[in-house]
């Protein structure tokens, strides 16, 4: 009986010594990152509370990194003193960590100086065990991010691929359209044609010779000649113009119809413009002419 009540004064002699060199609560950090709960069995459960909750909240301030909006530890006491059992419970965002990483229930044969030591230590792994949870929960999110980013970039690429080739195929199938040097060629062309006809025409005339007071021979072989020589030099011409033209609008498939599009549009545009200033001018004639009145005067014939 005096063994025990030695012990109990001895406990509450070394809670009150380590309470009164360990750290005030004008140090504490806010108290929603610590729960105390002492069971009624321990002496002074009511003064033990506050103690673990001082000591607790002194060990959680000496992390370099502070603790997230609802990370908790949650601490359990009970026993007696030298045959204490503390239970520690660690909580991220509301939710608990995983058992394997929770510590273990601590059974401490010890008097209470020596339990807020104890405490004080679980309390700052348990701390340091919630950052690292934290910090891998970060990294994740941020992997996360960096995947769905890299899966959106790679959507985009593979539809710009596939708008690609719809256009390409849109633009095989196209017929061709000529532009400006197209039809040049084509007409060189035509008239390199009908010049080589009509000298192989000449040429395949005989020569005449008309008589009279004098002579005149008519030759029509050698202006023939000239003429077909004219007309390859201008069909060669308007066929090369012809091949140029079908070469880059197929290499640069769809330009050739693109510029008449832009062609089209920017004379559409110049129409427009024009009819919305004739408009505008017949409206200002309207406002600014002076209006005829039909009114008879009275009196006279």
């Amino acid at each position: 009986m005096i063994a025990t009540v030695v012990r109990a004064l001895g406990g509450r002699l070394s809670l009150w010594l380590a309470v009164s060199h360990g750290v005030s609560g004008a140090e504490a950090l806010p108290e929603e990152h610590v729960v105390v709960e002492v069971d009624s069995s321990v002496p002074d459960a009511e003064q033990t509370e506050s103690w673990v909750e001082n000591r607790a909240q002194g060990s959680l301030k000496r992390l370099l990194t502070p603790l997230d909006a609802g990370d908790e530890v949650r601490i359990s006491v009970a026993g007696t003193p030298y045959d204490y059992q503390v239970s520690v419970v660690l909580v991220h965002r509301g939710v608990e960590l995983p058992a394997d990483e929770q510590p273990r229930v601590l059974m401490c044969s010890c008097g209470s100086n020596e339990l807020l030591v104890e405490i004080g230590q679980m309390v700052r792994d348990g701390g340091q065990v919630i950052v690292e949870a934290a910090r891998r929960e970060r990294e994740e999110a941020e992997r996360a991010a960096v995947e769905e980013a890299r899966a959106r970039a790679e959507a985009q690429r593979m539809l710009e691929q596939q708008a690609a080739r719809a256009e390409q195929a849109r633009l095989e199938n196209e017929r061709y359209a000529p532009t400006g040097l197209g039809w040049a060629g084509i007409g060189v062309l035509g008239v390199g044609g009908a010049v080589i006809a009509s000298g192989s025409i000449m040429a395949a005339i005989d020569d005449s010779r008309v008589e009279g007071p004098g002579y005149l021979e008519r030759r029509w072989t050698g202006a023939g000649r000239v003429l077909i020589g004219i007309g390859v030099t201008a069909a060669v011409g308007g066929a090369t113009a012809l091949i140029v033209d079908v070469i880059r609008c197929r290499r640069w498939k769809g330009s050739c119809r693109r510029r008449e599009t832009a062609a089209r549009g920017r004379s559409g545009y110049l129409l427009r413009r024009h009819d919305s200033r004739a408009i505008l001018q017949s409206d200002k004639r309207a406002i600014l002419s002076p209006s005829v009145s039909t009114h008879r005067p009275s009196g006279g014939r």
